[in-house]
């Protein structure tokens, strides 16, 4: 049945209004809440309170997305009673790994002064995600406003989780950033709740996602190799090599070597500011990498393997000296290329043509 229609019977007050929510919205309104609560018994609850809760708003409420407007009661509804939960030491499920996510780039002081207030957070986030991509924006909300776990929200898109885990992560960080510059401070759950203040058209755009082609491999090789001979010769007129710039501080950690990487360049003379946010390792591009037949002879010489070569993305924001420098401040995505050595053990920065790959600087939207 149409949403107007519906939304008609619950105006006429016709106990049709809620049999027709069930049989149009039921299944996406239990998942919303099994998700968060990781009880069918307690979710089957929260979705029956949503529609009371319906009822008892319509009228005078006529909301323009029902599917939205359903789909908020019943998230927020499941939220009270997840925080019942968490008093009764129940609970599980991806709820607690979406907040253990957000704790890692979201910390947020402990005082009654860091407060934040829901409605200005809502706000912000709403203008956030209005700067990213869709398919970016659709990522996040299904994994931090639908509670999808990685492989579904991979499923989903028709990528890998690594895919999904390296998006999730540069978003996260992004979020992190801009909340610092505006002096906001918050917990996960803060951020959760905050999210149920989000613009309609968004959850709507997000309840189905688009999926997006793969950009092929080869565009993807082309592009990098052009980006990384620009910027070797870019880095020519400097009075500091490309070798230099990535001076090394090796450790028996992949990801760790490779911000060692990133925060060395804070000794460097054309260096202002050098802020690292993090890193992981990729492991869909570096299974890729391995794949690739046309590189079986530098691969099998070196003695790559999954244990052996690391793709490492890390994010980071910085400030030259531009006098010293042809290199652009703002916030930069790099994808590193790591092998560990054979007579130490530590992972070190592989500096062949293709030992960087690299998609180039963002700058957060102003």
């Amino acid at each position: 049945m149409d949403d107007n229609l519906i939304i008609d019977l619950y105006w006429a007050r016709s106990e049709d209004a809620i049999g027709e929510t069930d049989k149009k919205y039921g299944s996406y309104l239990g998942t919303i809440a099994y998700n968060i609560l990781y009880s069918h018994e307690d979710a089957g609850e929260a979705v029956n309170d949503t529609y009371l809760r319906a009822w008892d708003s319509m009228p005078p409420e006529r909301p323009n997305i029902l599917s939205a407007y359903l789909a908020k009661i019943t998230r927020r509804i499941s939220l009270n009673k997840r925080r019942d939960q968490r008093a009764e030491k129940r609970g599980g499920g991806e709820i607690d790994l979406v907040l253990d996510e957000l704790a890692e780039s979201l910390p947020s002081k402990s005082s009654v002064e860091d407060e934040v207030d829901a409605k200005a957070l809502g706000e912000t986030l709403n203008r956030f995600l209005g700067s990213l991509k869709e398919t970016e924006r659709d990522m996040f909300l299904r994994r931090y406003w639908y509670m999808d776990s990685i492989s579904d929200i991979a499923a989903m898109f028709g990528c890998g989780e690594s895919k999904v885990k390296t998006t999730l992560f540069r978003i996260r960080k992004k979020t992190a950033c801009g909340n610092r510059k505006r002096g906001i401070n918050m917990k996960p759950i803060d951020v959760i709740c905050a999210l149920n203040d989000v613009d309609d058209e968004y959850i709507l755009h997000a309840m189905n996602p688009t999926r997006r082609r793969a950009i092929s491999i080869r565009r993807v090789l082309i592009a990098a190799v052009i980006v990384v001979v620009a910027t070797v010769c870019a880095l020519t007129v400097t009075s500091d090599s490309f070798h230099d710039l990535f001076y090394q501080s090796p450790t028996n950690d992949a990801v760790e070597s490779a911000l060692n990487i990133i925060e060395n360049q804070i000794d460097k003379d054309y260096a202002i500011t050098v802020e690292v946010y993090g890193g992981m390792i990729d492991e869909e591009e570096t299974e890729r990498i391995l794949s690739i037949e046309s590189w079986g002879e530098i691969i099998e010489e070196r003695g790559w393997s999954t244990d052996t070569f690391a793709i490492v993305y890390v994010e980071y924001y910085t400030e030259y000296d531009h006098t010293l420098t042809p290199l652009e401040d703002g916030y930069t995505a790099m994808w590193l290329w790591m092998e560990k050595s054979e007579s130490t053990g530590d992972w070190l920065y592989y500096d062949g043509m293709m030992g960087i790959h690299y998609r180039g600087i963002f700058k957060e939207a102003e």
